[in-house]
């Protein structure tokens, strides 16, 4: 933590400051526009800088984890895309399967209810990827 500090410190401590400042309040004259804009303007956008290089940070992670597990985004042509859809009925419950294949990876949506009661219905549904 010292060490940020310092490094901080140093930082400030070069020359550039007094121009950034001088090109940045030039446009006004009066004292109190020059607090609004530090004290407000500036800190805003700061915050939006940071507000975006972490969310770009944190994006960058989640697109490498996806990328790297079981399920991807994956982008579908149209024209190379075949769909099929099934169903079954077993006394009170039911299953249906649809899967969309697109050149060598096949999507599987199974989906399936069952109701043990008039009253409730209880639906599961999977997803699963397979490279064929």
């Amino acid at each position: 933590m010292a060490i940020v500090k310092l490094i901080t410190t140093l930082f400030i401590q070069l020359d550039i400051w007094d121009n950034v400042k001088n090109f940045v309040l030039s446009p006004f004259k009066d004292p109190r526009i020059e607090l609004a804009v530090v004290m407000l303007v500036i800190p805003f956008f700061v915050n939006i800088l940071i507000f975006w290089v972490t969310d770009n940070f944190l994006m960058r992670h989640t697109r490498k984890k996806r990328n790297t597990g079981d399920e991807e985004i994956l982008s579908f042509k149209a024209s190379t895309s075949a769909t099929t859809s099934s169903s079954l009925m077993q006394g009170s419950a039911s299953c249906s399967q649809t899967a969309l294949v697109v050149d060598d990876t096949a999507i599987i949506l199974t989906s399936s209810a069952a109701s043990p009661s008039s009253k409730q219905t209880t639906v599961q549904q999977r997803t699963s990827v397979i490279n064929v």
